[in-house]
């Protein structure tokens, strides 16, 4: 054996917790070196929300509510400042999730692969520029990075010793994942669903272990949804935010990709002058709402604007670019370079999946759907990279089981071992 193959397998036989190790220094010092001297971008709202919740409440009474966010950041930061810790010490944070992330997919990756696939996959994600970018702000990037390691890890766990802890950590960790993004709590309610009829059908044990995660899940957003509930009046009520999104993604304006811009970006723009000035005094539901119609009348009005705007989200989720009003720079590099790897991995694993169905445990089949709706349904408002690659910790597990251990094991014609 070679010195390089020796260090690797030296380097495989470490403990995760240890091996990793110099990433959580890694991030820490990016978080404490990078850190901006006033709030970037929205940090300030998710800083507003944190210290309501100290103060007892989320959103202000209504008829002016703000529910642009779920809590599950916010929950995080209120805990932070309890104690009295400071902003910049909280950005530390960061890097314990980045570090955890690393030590849960090389645990999960651990239950059907060898440690050296474990290490690989793990090491991708480590070694993942846009993420570090992340590391000096208080936004919920590196936090959904964490959760989406942590609800994989403990559905595996689950899945492989149903019920009890593992049941309620798993249920914990995408109950959280909702509060975080709202977006996943409409993926959870939909593939929640689709499992409880197909267990109700096939009396599998397999689909009832999905079903019963996800049902918890649901169960830790609820106190939220009653939260929203009595505060607007409405069922299952996530967020304030959605039609401003749909809105601006559904742009029938030529010069404009279907990107997020913010009302005053808009107000400056002759297409939206009107609409927008229209609605400036509308209290923030019934704005809400407005977007909305406005959206479905644009998109009626133009369907292959809409098309193009959602050819433009996905060039913006993988590569980023394009966006309105800005030039291409040198920075799209941070993104696309490391897509190279991540992209071409994700569709040969699918391509596996697809040729070798029976190869892949019940989990990881509803796994993948629930990542593939959930990208799905973010491309259809506008969109960035940050929403695809705080998916990356279940491709990492994903693209290791396709091609670690299918791939290797039909090359070699032995079966897999996880089932």
């Amino acid at each position: 054996m070679n010195r390089p193959a020796r260090a690797w397998q030296r380097l495989s036989g470490m403990p995760p917790g240890l091996l990793y190790l110099p990433f959580l220094l890694f991030y820490a010092l990016l978080a404490w070196v990078l850190a901006p001297e006033t709030p970037f971008g929205d940090e300030s709202r998710y800083m507003g929300f944190a210290l309501r919740l100290l103060e007892g409440s989320y959103s202000p009474p209504p008829p002016e509510i703000n529910l642009w966010n779920g809590p599950g950041y916010p929950l995080v930061l209120a805990a932070g400042k309890a104690p009295g810790l400071s902003w910049d010490v909280l950005r530390l944070a960061n890097a314990l999730w980045g570090y955890a992330s690393l030590v849960l997919i090389h645990r999960t990756v651990r239950t059907f692969a060898s440690s050296s696939t474990a290490v690989f996959f793990s090491l991708a994600l480590a070694l993942y520029p846009p993420l570090w970018q992340m590391m000096p702000y208080l936004l919920t990037e590196p936090f959904t990075w964490f959760l989406v390691a942590a609800s994989v890890y403990t559905a595996f766990r689950h899945y492989l010793r149903p019920g009890g802890k593992n049941l309620l950590l798993a249920a914990l960790a995408w109950g959280w994942l909702i509060l975080t993004k709202i977006i996943f709590a409409y993926v959870t309610l939909l593939l929640w669903a689709a499992a409880l009829i197909i267990w109700l059908r096939t009396k599998d044990l397999r689909h009832r272990a999905v079903a019963a995660v996800w049902t918890g899940a649901l169960l830790v957003g609820m106190p939220y949804l009653i939260y929203t509930s009595a505060l607007t009046g409405k069922f299952f009520y996530w967020s304030n935010a959605g039609g401003m999104s749909l809105y601006t993604m559904s742009t029938p304006y030529p010069d404009e990709w279907g990107d997020w811009l913010s009302m005053d970006q808009l107000a400056e723009r002759p297409g939206h002058r009107h609409f927008i000035d229209s609605i400036r005094t509308l209290d923030p539901l019934a704005r809400d709402r407005a977007f909305k119609q406005k959206a479905i009348e644009n998109i009626r009005r133009r369907p292959d604007k809409y098309l193009r705007n959602w050819t433009a989200n996905i060039s913006r989720m993988l590569f980023n670019f394009p966006y309105t009003d800005k030039p291409q720079t040198l920075r799209t590099l941070v993104t696309l370079v490391p897509n190279l790897f991540w992209i071409p991995l994700i569709f040969l694993s699918l391509f596996i999946w697809m040729i070798h169905p029976r190869a892949f445990p019940v989990l990881l089949h509803w796994l993948a759907v629930y990542f593939i709706v959930y990208l799905a349904m973010s491309s259809l408002v506008s969109a960035y990279n940050r929403m695809f690659y705080v998916t990356l910790p279940f491709w990492a597990v994903w693209g290791a089981y396709a091609t670690g251990c299918v791939l290797k094991c039909r090359l070699r014609k032995t079966p897999c071992r996880f089932r």
